[in-house]
């Protein structure tokens, strides 16, 4: 039997062309659509008519430790977008140690989030917007050979 490993560290965001780093420990990234693919309705009968939904949006959250460099980043990423609207990029998620992936031409920061100051490190989450995500989630593939 293949042993398969899923690794935390091999999971890459980048939003704009910037590549985020330090990532804060627990659930560090989300990816989330908007809309289900399919609405559906009933007719008096019990018929059903499903509904294609053409809405691909989606927010992906990404939590960062408060020290990461990518917070400046992101920062003025959405002061730019806020003063010229020219803060668009593409976003991906991508797990290397698996066949997740998920991408999108246009994304944006949804706003500057709250920054709470406490006696502890507190982490920073992101809001991604997403105007049209595409996404695989897949496994985790085999690192080890059969036994």
């Amino acid at each position: 039997m293949a042993m398969q490993t899923y690794d935390p560290t091999k999971v890459t965001v980048s939003v704009a062309g910037i590549p985020l780093t330090q990532f804060a420990k627990g659930n560090f990234v989300t990816v989330e659509y908007d809309s289900d693919a399919f609405t559906d309705e009933v007719g008096v009968g019990g018929e059903v008519v499903r509904v294609r939904s053409a809405d691909q949006r989606a927010t992906v959250k990404v939590t960062l430790m408060r020290a990461s460099p990518s917070n400046d980043e992101l920062s003025a990423l959405a002061q730019l977008d806020r003063l010229t609207g020219q803060g668009l990029g593409a976003v991906q998620v991508k797990d290397a140690t698996g066949t997740s992936v998920h991408h999108a031409e246009v994304g944006w920061v949804k706003k500057i989030p709250s920054a709470p100051y406490a006696t502890e490190a507190e982490s920073v989450e992101w809001e991604i917007r997403c105007a049209k995500l595409e996404s695989t989630v897949g496994g985790t593939i085999s690192s080890s050979p059969s036994v």
